[in-house]
């Protein structure tokens, strides 16, 4: 099990195998990885999440094609699939890492807002 960690926090909403297809789904379909992973942050800043997680789902994505392809998936294939997907977590990570600093930041400022008017 990748990020075991997680397990009780997001497995309880969608199994990793229905979390897994739709996430290929929606790459499959996306034309900009960018906001891909920008509606991954955002979707995602409840979980408190570390690299270790984008590497683990990314090595969890890279098996679920690997056993797919089966006899098909040549070592030169999953070599490439697994950089697409490296990347593309990559910049999944990056962004939310700069959702989750904004979010931070917002709650400080609210935080010092409440804090300003409650001596008042």
């Amino acid at each position: 099990m990748y990020c075991p960690d997680l397990r009780e926090k997001i497995i309880k909403k969608m199994p990793i195998s229905q979390m897994i297809e739709r996430f290929v789904s929606e790459m499959i379909v996306a034309k900009n990885v960018q906001k891909l992973a920008a509606k991954f942050a955002e979707t995602h800043l409840q979980y408190d999440m570390k690299k270790a997680h984008f590497d683990g789902f990314a090595m969890a994505l890279v098996e679920t094609i690997k056993s797919r392809l089966d006899c098909y998936g040549t070592i030169t294939l999953i070599q490439v699939w697994k950089e697409i997907i490296t990347d593309v977590t990559t910049r999944m990570f990056k962004a939310y890492s700069i959702s989750k600093k904004k979010r931070e930041k917002a709650l400080q400022q609210v935080d010092q807002f409440m804090r300003q008017h409650q001596k008042v």
